[in-house]
Formats: structure tokens, sequence, C-alpha cells
């Protein structure tokens, strides 16, 4: 399908997984140096631009943006950086102390649940179910019931692009392009982890 729309749009120049790790990368900026981030980033808010310089991706609509404390943005810079580790244990540590809480505490389920929405949906993960399959299973085994916004927003925007990059068969892991990000922010605060 892509190689269709490449010869349609006459787009036989752009780099596709170029393009979803510089979208991947941008908003780990926005998330750890920024502390504000679109909450939003599906394809229709990220446009492709050709100039006379240089080609580049300009991201509009910042409707739904979000500032993080940087308490949180430490949280979560720690949490990003278990992800990346796949420390199960630490990873459940967190999300529970950042104020996410689920029915029956079920440490492998809300791990599972963790990294498919802030970082990787690989079979590991899912057991090769789809999308909507797994998040059934997650739910009848331990539901959730709290989950800070701040939280929800920033797994939210990591979901939206690997999906996007999905739907071109690139598979994305967030803390592959956030850990930077978050090990620096942490550095820079003095934070040893």
């Amino acid at each position: 399908v892509w190689k269709m729309m490449q010869r349609v749009r006459g787009a036989d120049d752009i780099n596709l997984p170029a393009l979803m790790e510089q979208l991947m990368r941008i908003h780990g900026e926005q998330v750890f140096v920024d502390g504000l981030f679109n909450a939003d980033p599906h394809p229709g808010n990220v446009m492709l631009l050709h100039g006379a310089q240089s080609d580049g991706v300009g991201l509009i609509d910042f409707g739904q943006v979000k500032e993080l404390s940087l308490d949180f943005r430490v949280q979560l810079a720690k949490l990003i950086i278990a992800l990346s580790r796949r420390d199960e244990a630490e990873v459940v540590r967190l999300d529970k102390e950042m104020g996410s809480r689920t029915q029956l505490g079920k440490a492998d389920v809300r791990y599972r649940v963790v990294t498919f929405w802030l970082d990787r949906d690989t079979d590991d993960v899912t057991s090769g179910q789809s999308f909507h399959d797994f998040l059934a299973w997650a739910e009848e085994e331990d539901p959730l019931v709290e989950m800070p916004r701040d939280l929800h927003l920033v797994m939210r925007c990591s979901c939206m692009i690997r999906n996007l990059a999905l739907s071109f068969g690139i598979r994305l892991s967030t803390s592959d392009y956030w850990k930077p990000e978050a090990e620096a922010l942490l550095r820079k605060h003095g934070v040893e982890y």
C-alpha cells in the first residue's frame, strides 16, 4: 500500500523509518526536556515539509497539550529506563508509586499493560493478541481502578506514534528513543538511578 501511495503522491524520497524515529524523538524531547507535549500526535497532526533548503516535519494542532511537573518527569524517566531494562519488578513499583492502582494488584499483568502502553507491543507482551483482545484480557485479569491523567496522556502519545509506525510495518520501542532524554533529565537534576 505504501509503495502505491508513494507513486501516486510522488513521495519516493520519504524515508519512513527515519520519519517515525524522528517523531518518536521529538515527542521524547517534548516530554523530558520541555515538560510540555502534544498528547494527540495522530497522522493528521503531522505535516511533511518540502523546502528549498531541506525537508522536515511540521507538527500542528496542539489542542491536547499537557504540561508535566519536574517530579512527574523524573518518575517517568525512571519508568522509561526500567522499561528499557525490562525490569518487571521496577516497572510495577514505579507505576504504583506514580499513582496507578488495579483491583487485584497482579504484577505480571500490570507489567505487560504498562509495557504495552508506554513501550512496545511485541508478542512477549501481548501473547500475539490484537490490540482489542489484549486490552480485554488485561481488564478481565486485573481491572484498572486508578491511573494519573498525566501518565495516561504520555502512554497515549507513545502508543499513537507506535501505531502510526506499525501501520507502515515499522515496529518501534518507545524506550529505545526516549531513554537518552530520560537519562539526561536525571543527570541534569542530580538524580542517580
